[in-house]
């Protein structure tokens, strides 16, 4: 069973309410994208986090508040919305995140936006399972991957980016479908869990410009020795607290 919470060095995610609990792919895409904003050395005025669920996600963002300077976080599910205020809550975060319980259809602003992330909903035609929450937050039931493109295609700032955490085995047909909204990938990162197992996410970072040549890289999250490997400790070891 999973813990009732989730002890991070600088916050605390309570995950009781929510149907999907903290994951190390989860944390290793906050880690990542975090990283590559640091790199990037660029100031973000405004972001959108699409499905927050715990609000994992925006909370390692604004770990770094002179990249991001404020988010706003959507999440459809009542129990999820109302936990994941409160961790931004008792983060101290409530200035720099809102959240907002609504789907992102019904989501309606005037801002553009220098960031969108997601960690969606994986699943297209997978079989689902009896939890409703659980089903809703794990397939393209109540979120797809057009509506996230759709969404960014419009309300992305002119030099914004598209931030994804995806299935491996979606990487191509994501890709195409972003390149119908005029979204092309400038950054991609396979994930596998050692270097003996097939890559099972993959992580990209899309923007307006076809002319920029993508970044490709791939992370290897253990070792043969069943340890994290030096390249995840670095990423997670401004989150993690026992790294």
């Amino acid at each position: 069973m999973s813990n009732n919470y989730f002890q991070f060095k600088q916050f605390r995610i309570e995950q009781d309410q929510c149907a999907m609990k903290v994951c190390t792919d989860a944390c290793l895409f906050g880690a990542w994208l975090s990283n590559v904003l640091n790199q990037d050395n660029e100031v973000i005025s405004r972001a959108l986090d699409i499905g927050t669920g715990t609000g994992l996600l925006s909370l390692m963002l604004s770990q770094h508040p002179k990249t991001i300077q404020h988010i706003d976080a959507l999440e459809v599910d009542k129990a999820a919305a109302n936990q994941a205020l409160e961790n931004i809550r008792q983060a101290g975060m409530q200035d720099e995140i809102s959240l907002y319980h609504q789907s992102l259809q019904k989501f309606t602003t005037n801002d553009t936006y220098d960031l969108v992330f997601s960690n969606p909903p994986f699943f297209a035609n997978d079989l689902k399972g009896e939890d409703q929450s659980r089903t809703i937050a794990m397939h393209e039931q109540s979120l797809s991957i057009q509506d996230i493109f759709s969404f960014a295609h419009h309300h992305l700032s002119t030099k914004g980016k598209l931030a994804l955490l995806m299935p491996f085995l979606r990487k191509k047909e994501v890709m195409l479908k972003a390149s119908t909204f005029g979204l092309y990938v400038n950054r991609s990162c396979d994930v596998r869990q050692t270097s003996s197992h097939e890559c099972f996410r993959v992580m990209l970072i899309f923007s307006r410009s076809s002319e920029v040549n993508t970044l490709k890289e791939q992370l290897t999250i253990k070792d043969a020795d069943n340890q994290y490997t030096s390249e995840f400790v670095n990423l997670l070891n401004p989150f993690y607290l026992y790294l």
